[in-house]
């Protein structure tokens, strides 16, 4: 089917994402699918020939169920070397034709979607999901890095790497250091690593989550430690940052009950009532997206930003008002952050097609 029966004229890029399992049926270098990797120079091709740059995300959360098998997933450190020789094969596949590689989308959500509310105790779901995070953040890294050495000077594209975004308003007026944690928590905890000139986790989430582990009787913190060697590997180890923003919540702090906070946060997230939510449940606060490039740019030496999902779930309607306003909105709120120096390079809206969403089936 010829792509350019969907194409808007004004559409310059296209984000898609590759499956692992179509490409590597085994998830090892050893067997690689021919039919696979044609199906994605076929779709490349044919972008390209209508002026679309291509926009890859290597891993989008649908593991290969046989190596997740056999290492125990993102929990476990071996599946790492996987995922490089995973990149690497697309490096050299597809990467001529590719200038804008994503190694991993959200790993916040997928580490929290896949093991955090499938655990039954709370502090097992929190040592879970920082194993997850610990180990992607590696691959991504392990991915730049063969990218760099291997494919850089040859194909002269760019990789980085997927955050989702929320903003966080204080509940309690003046109450700056509950939205400071609770960045942190979500999106510093992946950038701070990468795009801080220090490298590791932010200091404020090593030293709430160490203080939750002593109090619930345990030696160590259950957020796992990255070696020196690590810290330095992983820090830089992006050209760019893609970022995805959907909500705002409110925060505010917890109290300890037992000497320990319910969540390692030390922070409740609510919803303010007046605001209104898309079919998904998800407020809509346009402001929240200035927010969120703002203190980017702020904390993290404005990096490049390429907002690569940003959109809302409504009824399927011919005069999709609702959509048009959300979008603009947004949009305007960008633009008015652009303004103010953030070094935002596209927009994508999420999404073109008919989307597979994990709970809800085709949307």
């Amino acid at each position: 089917t010829k792509l350019e029966r969907y194409f808007i004229p004004q559409l310059n890029h296209y984000r898609f994402s590759i499956s692992w399992s179509r490409v590597l049926p085994t998830g090892s270098p050893d067997k690689i699918s021919k039919d696979g990797i044609q199906y994605y120079k076929n779709l490349i091709d044919e972008l390209l020939a209508n002026g679309i740059t291509p926009f890859v995300t290597i891993f989008h959360f649908d593991d290969v169920q046989s190596l997740f098998e056999k290492t125990g997933g993102w929990t476990d450190e071996s599946i790492v070397e996987y995922f490089a020789d995973y990149a690497r094969v697309l490096f050299k596949e597809l990467g001529p034709r590719v200038k804008f590689w994503t190694t991993i989308n959200e790993l916040n959500i997928y580490c929290e979607e896949t093991f955090y509310i499938k655990a039954t105790e709370l502090n097992t779901a929190y040592t879970i999901r920082y194993k997850c995070v610990h180990n992607l953040l590696k691959a991504h890294a392990r991915a730049y890095h063969i990218y760099n050495n291997e494919f850089r000077s040859s194909q002269g594209g760019q990789v980085g790497l997927i955050v989702h975004g929320s903003h966080h308003i204080p509940k309690i007026a003046n109450d700056s250091e509950s939205s400071k944690i609770a960045f942190n928590f979500e999106t510093g905890w992946i950038m701070h690593p990468i795009f801080s000139k220090s490298g590791d986790y932010p200091e404020v989430m090593k030293k709430r989550i160490a203080e939750n582990s002593r109090a619930e009787g345990l030696t160590q913190s259950r957020l796992p430690q990255f070696s020196p060697v690590w810290i330095e590997y992983i820090k830089g180890s992006a050209d760019y940052l893609g970022l995805n923003h959907y909500l705002t919540h409110m925060v505010e702090p917890l109290p300890k009950i037992g000497g320990r906070w319910f969540d390692d946060s030390g922070l409740n997230k609510s919803y303010n009532s007046h605001w209104k939510f898309t079919m998904s449940g998800f407020s809509i606060v346009p402001e929240g997206i200035g927010a969120v490039l703002r203190k980017i740019r702020d904390e993290y030496n404005n990096p490049p930003v390429y907002i690569l999902e940003n959109g809302m779930a409504e009824k399927a309607e011919y005069n999709d008002f609702k959509r048009i306003s959300y979008l603009y909105s947004f949009m305007r709120e960008m633009l008015l952050a652009i303004r103010d120096g953030c070094d935002v390079r596209a927009y994508t809206i999420w999404s073109l097609f008919d989307n597979l969403e994990w709970y809800s089936g085709f949307t």
